[in-house]
């Protein structure tokens, strides 16, 4: 994979950068939830007044409606890094009163009883980003594919165990790499050294390494603090859970 920067198709890719958000136990549990609507069913359609209750910023009018989803551990540290937040639509606030909101929906499936109102979030891609690497060096690990497949393609969603901690941001660029490749030196004399260790079950000292290939190119257009999302740009080979995350 060569280093050039791949142009950003932003008309194309915009509809794939909704989707899964993160966010910690505590937000989720402390965000606003729906209560119900006007028609008294279960669920909710698509642009229909729905009642939900919460505390609610003032300054702010729209809103993602969110469902909790799997629990993302960091597959290094065993660390809850966040827990999936599912994008079920977009609300806005057309009336409220204290604590209780009257908002008018805008979903891409239907809303049930218990979803959460998440503040949307302006780190969208823009044209406005020009595309870089970031700042310092990242290796990482792949925590999920587009919400549980285990293999993945061009403008898939990945989300990965970095985030703000490691300074990475909005528009930075990322390369994804295969496993390292691990090859027996069979022709080469061990040293009188190694075949004691050998013999005595401690491992071969005549594996040598080799890095990974790096095939695909990742654009981040969302950051939390332990993880992030990001977008498949490019790829040679299909996007798989093992393969590494790593600077261009």
């Amino acid at each position: 994979m060569n280093g050039a920067v791949p142009a950003i198709p932003l008309d194309q890719i915009s509809s794939f950068l909704k989707g899964t958000i993160i966010v910690s136990e505590t937000e989720l549990e402390n965000a606003p939830y729906l209560l119900g609507n006007r028609s008294g069913t279960l669920l909710t359609d698509d642009n229909e007044e729905v009642f939900a209750k919460g505390i609610w910023d003032d300054d702010i009018n729209e809103y993602n409606i969110v469902r909790s989803g799997q629990i993302y551990t960091d597959p290094e540290t065993g660390e809850i890094v966040g827990l999936e937040g599912k994008h079920i639509g977009t609300a806005t606030i057309v009336k409220r009163q204290g604590n209780n909101a009257t908002l008018l929906t805008a979903n891409i499936e239907e809303v049930r009883k218990g979803d959460r109102f998440i503040a949307s979030s302006g780190s969208r891609i823009d044209s406005n980003y020009f595309p870089r690497p970031p700042s310092s060096s990242i290796e990482g690990s792949i925590i999920d594919i587009s919400s549980g497949r285990t293999v993945g393609n061009l403008y898939d969603t990945i989300v990965i165990n970095r985030g703000s901690r490691n300074r990475l941001r909005v528009g930075n660029l990322l390369a994804l790499q295969k496993p390292d490749v691990e090859i027996e030196d069979d022709i080469g004399k061990a040293t009188l050294g190694q075949q004691v260790k050998q013999s005595l079950g401690f491992g071969n000292d005549n594996i040598e390494t080799f890095s990974g290939e790096k095939y695909a190119t990742v654009l981040i257009y969302r950051v939390f603090e332990g993880a992030s999302l990001g977008i498949i740009l490019s790829a040679e080979q299909a996007v798989r859970l093992e393969d590494r995350v790593v600077s261009p």
